[in-house]
């Protein structure tokens, strides 16, 4: 049989750097904090572009690549209309 755990932190107490982060974060939704980090010009820049290359994804979408279709052995297509 397990013994019981003794000693140590208790279940659930965060440790230092959670508390950090949520003191940071203060309520904000991760996206709000990346954003007023990024914007916040007293931060040195590399967080502030490390900051807007993660909500980047959020707010914007990647462009779709261009697929070129063509016909049998590279000419036109060839387009039939069945009528039913």
């Amino acid at each position: 049989m397990p013994k019981p755990k003794t000693g140590g932190r208790k279940k659930g107490t965060p440790n230092a750097k959670t508390k950090t982060l949520e003191e940071l974060m203060r309520g904000k939704s991760p996206l709000q904090f990346l954003l007023e980090t990024m914007r916040d010009e007293t931060k040195e820049l590399f967080i502030r572009l490390d900051c807007g290359k993660a909500a980047a994804p959020y707010l914007h979408s990647r462009k779709a690549q261009q697929v070129e279709v063509s016909g049998k052995d590279g000419g036109p297509i060839e387009l039939s209309w069945v009528e039913s």
